[in-house]
């Protein structure tokens, strides 16, 4: 009875030992965490794919050298429009050695000029011919908005008055010799005229 007594209590410690071993162990090392899976939707996300900035619309200065990218050819804007037309693009009525066209802004990019080019007699004669064209162009659009009956202080003029500058700098005059480049075309009269209407009459 002792000797089976005995066995059998040290088969109990054996089998006390080895659970409580098993237990540590099982402490220890922890519960295995189940793999997660999060399926990927194809097209959810695409390199590059963020919404683009635009680029701001083009708008060239009456007189100002550009080329009409299709169908490629040069030419001298003689006329803009005031407002955006669809897709919101301004367009030009552009003077080609082969007649007058209409084009949008996109479709137009400026004539760069030759850097460090001495002027010559040529170009003088040229610039000249510009002008004349700068001035006829702002004739007819003075003509225009006089049949549109824009009153006289009407924002289109002070605009079509900064046009006229940006245009004129880019051959070198400044504010201050307009009215001499006015006479000198034969378009004094015409430059006078857009002076008092960009101004507001007194009272308003």
């Amino acid at each position: 009875m002792e000797g089976t007594a005995m066995t059998t209590y040290r088969e109990r410690i054996a089998q006390l030992e080895h659970a409580s071993h098993a237990e540590r162990h099982k402490g220890a090392a922890g519960p295995r965490p189940k793999a997660e899976y999060y399926p990927m939707k194809m097209g959810t996300y695409k390199k590059g794919s963020a919404m683009k900035r635009q680029p701001p619309k083009k708008r060239f200065a009456v007189g100002a050298e550009v080329r009409v990218i299709r169908p490629g050819v040069n030419g001298v804007v003689t006329q803009l429009d005031d407002e955006p037309a669809a897709l919101g693009e301004y367009w030009h009525r552009i003077k080609t050695k082969h007649g007058e066209r209409r084009e949008p802004g996109c479709n137009l990019e400026l004539i760069p000029k030759p850097m460090g080019e001495p002027p010559t007699q040529t170009d003088i004669g040229i610039s000249r011919a510009k002008l004349i064209e700068y001035f006829r162009g702002l004739e007819k659009v003075l003509d225009e908005y006089r049949q549109q009956g824009k009153p006289a202080g009407d924002s289109a003029y002070q605009e079509l008055y900064q046009q006229l500058g940006e245009g004129l700098a880019t051959l070198g005059f400044g504010k201050d010799q307009f009215e001499e480049v006015a006479s000198d075309c034969g378009h004094g009269s015409t430059l006078e005229q857009l002076e008092k209407l960009r101004k507001k009459p007194i009272g308003f």
